[in-house]
């Protein structure tokens, strides 16, 4: 695993970041935890010269560390992971988790792309160990 970004301190207030209804209804999920990927994280080094990204493994990799340590469970499968926007370094990113049936959860990071919006970056289901 690679080593996760350091979250802030905090988490902003949905009164004062609010985020825009979307299709999928993940906006009511509860908001698990904020963190941004600083410009001087190891990952981004070459992942792109001159034009950072950060990686989509490190955002999926952060939610993984962060469900098992609130669940104390294993993360023993991903699937359905989707990449649907770039995430730049210093972006606030807000984790996203809805508890399904049985052993699982569906997890969407969301971006902040403006003051008042939020979109979907990443998103995946994590099947947990019993």
């Amino acid at each position: 695993m690679s080593t996760p970004p350091t979250p802030p301190a905090s988490c902003p207030s949905p009164a004062l970041s609010p985020v825009r209804p979307a299709a999928h209804g993940w906006t009511h999920w509860p908001v698990q935890a904020c963190w941004n990927v600083p410009p001087a994280h190891p990952a981004l080094v070459g992942h792109f010269p001159g034009h950072p990204i950060v990686p989509g493994a490190l955002l999926l990799d952060t939610a993984i560390a962060h469900v098992e340590a609130t669940r104390g469970r294993r993360v023993r499968q991903v699937s359905d992971a989707k990449f649907t926007l770039h995430v730049l370094p210093g972006q606030a990113l807000r984790l996203h988790v809805r508890e399904d049936q049985g052993a699982a959860c569906r997890v969407v990071i969301a971006v902040q792309t403006t003051p008042d919006d939020w979109h979907a970056a990443a998103s995946a289901q994590l099947d947990l160990q019993d």
